[in-house]
């Protein structure tokens, strides 16, 4: 599968199927493969999924990270097939690339689902970048044990033992042990900063938010339903509840959303 090439870093992609183009981008410390555990194929879907500057198989340097550049990268991934225009869809940081698409680059979007923001026009909450800073500086030392012994790791923890659970994860994926510095930086970034631009958006917006998930706020989809014009707003069960729910429940609404 096809590498997209820049000056100073490679971004990994791959296409599936054929049809109208949905592009859809996972979460924080993930990779493509976190999208491919989740999907189901939909029929005359075009299915293309980016590995993220350094995630996955795609290189990069953490340092230079913003929302703005991984927005940038999506859409040079689109230049490259040729793709006018297309669907997008995203959890997590996924969603916040998605959504500072939407506001920057608004002729190239035909709809847009965000599935559990982490980020408004604001940094993700102090207890999460310092969670995350200790992860990275753990990843750093590869010392595992030291990250679960953390007072904010077992305060997570009892708060969300599968989203905990991920964060034990970081420690065998090869792209979390070689760039631990996007866990210390794109925590402390914002995918926007004006709130008033969400007021005069004017494509489709579905919304996907559950409770019992504290990296994701349930009120942040209510924000965005609330601020967003012709906006749906959707609740589906939380991964810490049953995985297998939310999977299905995910599901339907990705149908719903393209079809």
């Amino acid at each position: 599968m096809p590498f997209k090439h820049f000056s100073d870093y490679d971004i990994y992609y791959e296409v599936h199927s054929t049809g109208t183009p949905l592009i859809f981008l996972h979460g924080l410390g993930g990779s493509m493969g976190q999208i491919k555990a989740i999907y189901e194929k939909i029929r005359g879907i075009q299915l293309i999924l980016i590995d993220m500057k350094t995630h996955g198989n795609s290189t990069g340097c953490s340092s230079c990270i913003t929302f703005d550049n991984m927005a940038a990268d999506v859409i040079a991934i689109a230049d490259e097939l040729r793709l006018p225009d297309f669907f997008i869809a995203g959890i997590s940081m996924g969603a916040a690339i998605s959504l500072n698409i939407l506001l920057n680059y608004p002729e190239r979007v035909n709809k847009v689902l965000l599935i559990r923001n982490a980020w408004l026009n604001k940094p993700m909450d102090d207890f999460f970048i310092k969670l995350y800073k200790i992860t990275a500086d753990c990843l750093t030392a590869r010392n595992l044990t030291a990250l679960l012994n953390t007072w904010e790791y077992k305060k997570f923890a009892v708060l969300s033992r599968v989203s905990a659970n991920s964060f034990i994860q970081f420690f065998s994926d090869p792209a979390a042990l070689t760039y631990p510095d996007k866990f210390r930086i794109i925590p402390t970034l914002a995918p926007y900063v004006d709130n008033e631009k969400l007021c005069s958006v004017k494509k489709e917006v579905m919304i996907l938010a559950n409770h019992h998930d504290p990296i994701h706020p349930f009120s942040y989809g209510q924000f965005l339903y609330d601020t967003i014009p012709n906006s749906k707003f959707y609740e589906i069960t939380s991964k810490s509840i049953d995985t297998d729910m939310h999977k299905e429940q995910l599901n339907y609404f990705l149908h719903k959303f393209l079809l």
